[in-house]
């Protein structure tokens, strides 16, 4: 099993961010290092980053952008398999198993993205889809059931949207 470091782009409300955090614990059963990325905290973000201070955190002087984020995540772990979630997103059970699964497939992959209710591309499979955690897991039990471990590619446009990556390291 690859080591696997979860980032947090840390930028929007405090319940988004425990939200997120709550639903990748929950729904996790795979080894794997929280790292908060908070991207110019405020003093609001600053207090709710105090909460958790059980867990590493990649502090920035201002705003960068998730790229930014997401490369100071890179530099300072050294986990194989890297995972950038934006704060707000929620995951359903066993979502990691399955992006995994899709990287696995072919030693050329490098790069995964999951099904989701709010994306413009072809990842928006599941528009009716809903917030709470019940409703999550009810559609991850229907994507599991419609797909499987199926993957593809987003070819031509290779649009993966940005809310979550799954990449492993060697792609840098």
């Amino acid at each position: 099993m690859p080591s696997i470091a979860i980032g947090i782009h840390v930028h929007a409300e405090p319940e988004q961010l425990r939200a997120t955090i709550a639903s990748v614990h929950a729904n996790t059963a795979l080894p794997f290092t929280v790292v908060l990325l908070p991207d110019g905290a405020d003093q609001e973000t600053a207090a709710t980053l105090a909460e958790f201070a059980n867990l590493q955190q990649l502090l920035s002087h201002g705003p960068c952008g998730a790229a930014a984020c997401f490369n100071r995540l890179a530099k300072n772990t050294e986990s194989e398999v890297l995972v950038f979630l934006e704060s707000g997103v929620r995951v359903g059970p066993d979502w990691l198993v399955y992006l995994l699964k899709a990287l696995e497939t072919d030693p050329r992959y490098g790069l995964a993205g999951p099904s989701t209710n709010l994306s413009w591309n072809e990842q928006g499979v599941f528009a009716h889809a809903v917030g709470d955690a019940e409703a999550i897991a009810d559609t991850a039990t229907e994507a599991k059931q419609r797909f499987g471990f199926a993957h593809r590619t987003l070819q031509p446009l290779y649009s993966l949207a940005d809310f979550c990556y799954v990449v492993r390291r060697n792609v840098f």
